[in-house]
This record gives C-alpha cells, structure tokens and sequence, in this order.
C-alpha cells in the first residue's frame, strides 16, 4: 500500500522546454470532441501555446488542423477514443489519423476490448445495446468493443 505521493514533474518539464529553443522544443496537439474538456487544458495555469495547441474535433466529420496535416505527427495516442467511434466510421478515421503521421510515425492506442469488464456490465443492462459489441452510455456517448 503504497502512500507516498507521486511527485508532479510539470514545472520542471516547462522550465526545461522553455529554455529550448524554438527549433528544438517538442510541439504536442491535443484534441477532443468534448470543448469542455479542451477547454480544461487550456485553462491550466501551465498551459502555453508554444509547446501544446490544444483544439475540439470530432475526428469522425472534421479535418484535422492544417498545420498538423502539414508538419506530420510523429506519434498518434488514442486513449480510449477508438471505442466511442461508430463501426462504420472507424477505417476512415484511422485513416486520416494515418495520413497525418510522418513515414516512421506510431498510433498507440488503449481502449476497451471485447468481453472486458466494462463490457461484461452493459450485457447486464437493458436497453443499451445498439448492435454486437456497440452499447449506448446513460450520458448517450457510446462504446464500441474492439
């Protein structure tokens, strides 16, 4: 059990990239479909354009930002965002994720996965499955088991 508290590296990384220069410094996008949750990063005190832009998208509809289609990405992370997709829009959205990646560039992913745990209790609900492995959240977001 362990207690001690995990020590926040932020200021240190900031203080770090700041000192960079503007060739050098890592430039990370971040995206989401929620403007609500964008606009949680981009309220953070830390939060400074020069090294993150933060931005709403719904990856399914939208372009993604010009100059990410133009820079090319080196890694692509996808934290549980593969699972609210729709079926029927997933090769198309991995695609245009694919195309923005540099030839050697990575998706990395983690979501959910079939007969998991969370999945396991939406099987015990009602009324919350739309088709084999698609369940409807009670916020009405939903989730794709891959």
């Amino acid at each position: 059990n362990r207690k001690e508290k995990i020590p926040d590296f932020t200021p240190d990384l900031y203080k770090h990239f700041n000192n960079l220069s503007n060739e050098d410094y890592p430039r990370f996008y971040a995206c989401d479909f929620a403007k609500e949750a964008v606009q949680l990063v981009k309220d953070h005190p830390l939060y400074n354009e020069k090294f993150i832009k933060a931005f709403d998208c719904d990856i399914t509809a939208d372009e993604l930002l010009e100059e990410i289609r133009l820079e090319k990405i080196d890694v692509v992370s996808l934290i549980f965002v593969l699972s609210a997709i729709h079926p029927n829009k997933m090769k198309s959205s991995l695609e245009k994720l694919y195309d923005s990646l540099k030839p050697d560039g990575l998706i990395i992913f983690r979501d959910y996965g079939i007969y998991d745990m969370t999945q396991m209790r939406f099987i015990s609900k009602k009324n919350r499955k739309l088709m084999n492995n698609f369940y409807v959240r009670a916020d009405g977001t939903r989730t794709f088991f891959l």
